[in-house]
């Protein structure tokens, strides 16, 4: 455990402040004796630093004020910057050696600390990977993550979100997690099938017209 990288088996896994709810919940079923994928958080502080390392605060600063042309602007230039610049070099060490201790092929996903609160939904607006295999792959799909923050579907949202003018609420965690599903991870979520015969008549018969009084 680093401030960076947070294991999803670490005794602070639920810090919503680092993590967001999204990991922090993932946390929880573990602690609770679910099944879970396991993996990493790459931390909230991760991020920051990143762009500490872009010298990304004066556009960010200026973006709070700006004027809504300016903001896409502004927006648009953030997110290039994330997705294309190399990452803060002791950052890179950190991240990767996380990285190399999970099973591989791996998911990737990114959640804003202020996803899935009462106040806050934004179900399908950031990346998730899939099949995520070499350290290339995994550097790419970190850093469209943070990107992903940037578009304008997302910043729209943020925007009628309470404490989102608080910079610090607008950070995201992205998690690492082996792809590969275990056959207990889904035992509780199958169901008995229909029998062929129920779900053919099921199917083929007509519905009986409604009955008129009189």
């Amino acid at each position: 455990m680093t401030r960076f990288i947070l294991p999803l088996a670490a005794a602070d896994r639920t810090d919503t402040n680092r993590v967001g709810p999204k990991a922090a919940n993932l946390a929880a079923l573990a602690r609770a004796g679910l099944p879970t994928p396991g993996g990493f958080c790459i931390t909230a502080d991760a991020y920051r630093r990143q762009l500490e390392h872009l010298g990304l605060a004066a556009a960010i600063s200026e973006y709070d004020h700006a004027d809504l042309p300016a903001q896409r602007r502004l927006a648009v230039e953030i997110r290039l910057q994330l997705y294309q610049s190399e990452l803060a070099p002791d950052l890179v060490a950190e991240v990767l050696a996380a990285w190399r201790t999970e099973q591989k092929p791996a998911a990737v996903r990114s959640s804003a600390l202020i996803e899935d609160r009462a106040d806050a939904n934004f179900a399908g607006q950031f990346e998730s990977f899939l099949g995520v295999r070499d350290d290339g792959e995994f550097v790419t799909a970190l850093r469209a993550c943070w990107a992903a923050l940037w578009t304008t579907n997302a910043r729209r949202s943020m925007a009628h979100v309470r404490d989102s003018s608080d910079p610090t609420t607008l950070a995201a965690s992205i998690t690492a997690k082996s792809a590969a599903i275990k056959p207990e991870t889904t035992r509780g979520l199958r169901r008995k099938p229909y029998p062929r015969r129920s779900l053919a008549r099921l199917v083929s018969k007509p519905a009986r017209p409604p009955h008129s009084g009189g």
